[in-house]
């Protein structure tokens, strides 16, 4: 809940698997990294944990703390953990790259990543004003 985000881990997989039941055609799961408290091995858990719902499409993208927020300053009066190091930050990515790849997931650029032909094509076709 550090974050704010009201909804657990459990009740996110249970939504994934009621938007596959209802027919949605693009399901995507965003996932963060450099959360306070985080670890390389829990952020790859965590993207196989994604892997395993077979979405469409997985994107990644680091928390980013501006020094204006209300975070940062949580962060920098100790109210909340220190996000992880850029050294780490690296490994995450890097991790999340390796970790993508060999599961058969396609990177299309930094953030975004899909699976499978389909997923291609369907988001090529969102992408061009089609879908």
């Amino acid at each position: 809940m550090m974050l704010g985000r009201r909804n657990s881990v459990e009740e996110s997989l249970i939504a994934i698997e009621k938007c596959k039941e209802a027919g949605f055609k693009l399901i995507n799961i965003d996932m963060m990294y450099m959360l306070p408290n985080q670890t390389v091995d829990s952020w790859i858990h965590d993207l196989k944990l994604a892997v395993e719902q077979a979405p469409d499409q997985i994107t990644c993208y680091p928390l980013l703390v501006p020094h204006y927020t209300l975070f940062y300053r949580l962060i920098r009066d100790g109210k909340v953990p220190e996000q992880p190091s850029i050294r780490e930050f690296k490994r995450m990515y890097y991790a999340a790259v390796q970790t993508l790849k060999e599961n058969g997931i396609l990177r299309l650029d930094i953030t975004r990543s899909v699976g499978g032909a389909r997923s291609i094509r369907l988001w090529s076709l969102r992408w061009s004003g089609h879908y």
